[in-house]
């Protein structure tokens, strides 16, 4: 039975917005940003994507790393007691995933990109993804995938920018990947 409030229009942003200060950890500061995430401990990792904050917007994602605690990626200057990648824009619209239980966002930056692949439902997933516009299509990248269900870093295998296009991924329960792609050093 319908008590009252429960339909009222401000009740949805009410848990939206809880959901962002709580599991997300965002605290909202004058200057930057403060992230302490309140993660349950069996989850692996959370993202949020185009907040408007102070005439921009602000796309993160954290990682449990293994042992290490979290891992954020972020699109701003965030405060944090745990490491920060920073990141200049969010692409995540030039990747593409083949699977509703899948969610990605991509971060770029000069000579770097950094893509989650989270898996939200309650079994294994395989997938594949479209990555546009990683790098130019004649140069050479190293690619470095992270497992969550290993809860370690693969080693870094190097592709043809081409070949990163059509990556497929298996991602454990709540588990996630993350593909981290960067120029591949000169030869000599």
């Amino acid at each position: 039975t319908n008590h009252g409030m429960r339909l009222s229009p401000w009740e949805p942003p009410r848990f939206l917005w809880a959901a962002i200060e709580g599991v997300c950890g965002l605290m909202l500061t004058p200057g930057a940003p403060r992230i302490n995430p309140l993660i349950p401990v069996n989850w692996k990792w959370v993202g949020l994507r185009d907040l408007p904050y102070h005439g921009s917007f602000l796309t993160y994602f954290l990682v449990r790393e293994g042992d290490a605690g979290f891992r954020i990626y972020s699109t701003r200057d965030v405060d944090s007691d745990w490491s920060v990648e920073l990141y200049a824009e969010d692409v995540s619209d030039n990747v593409e995933v083949f699977s509703d239980d899948v969610a990605v966002i991509a971060l770029k930056r000069d000579g770097g990109l950094a893509i989650l692949v989270g898996n939200t439902s309650e079994g294994t997933v395989f997938t594949s993804l479209l990555i546009g516009d990683a790098a130019p299509p004649d140069s050479r990248v190293l690619l470095r995938l992270y497992d969550s269900a290993r809860g370690a870093w693969e080693s870094g295998v190097e592709l043809l920018a081409t070949e990163l296009y059509n990556v497929s991924l298996s991602i454990e329960a709540g588990g996630f990947r993350v593909l981290d792609v960067t120029p591949a050093p000169a030869r000599p």
